[in-house]
């Protein structure tokens, strides 16, 4: 995890932050390997949404692979 980075810096986050945290992802880290279909099911959460929030962790990580619209990534190389 990049130091000093907290869940809050992933954009669109805002109030479900502590959502998330109570769900157990309280990192940037966490909310970037999250699986879309376990964020929809916390209070509040769709589909878009989620997917949302990893692919911006992903981005704020700096992920070598780029997040996709379904949160699955491909390899740089292949785009």
């Amino acid at each position: 995890m990049v130091l000093g980075m907290k869940l809050e810096d992933v954009k669109g986050v805002g109030k479900k932050q502590e959502v998330l945290i109570e769900a157990g992802i309280d990192t940037v880290e966490k909310l970037a390997n999250a699986n879309v279909d376990d964020l929809t099911q916390l209070k509040g959460i769709g589909k878009a949404t989620a997917e949302k929030f990893v692919s911006n962790a992903k981005v704020l990580l700096g992920d070598s692979n780029k997040a996709t619209s379904d949160g699955s990534t491909v390899e740089n190389d292949k785009i």
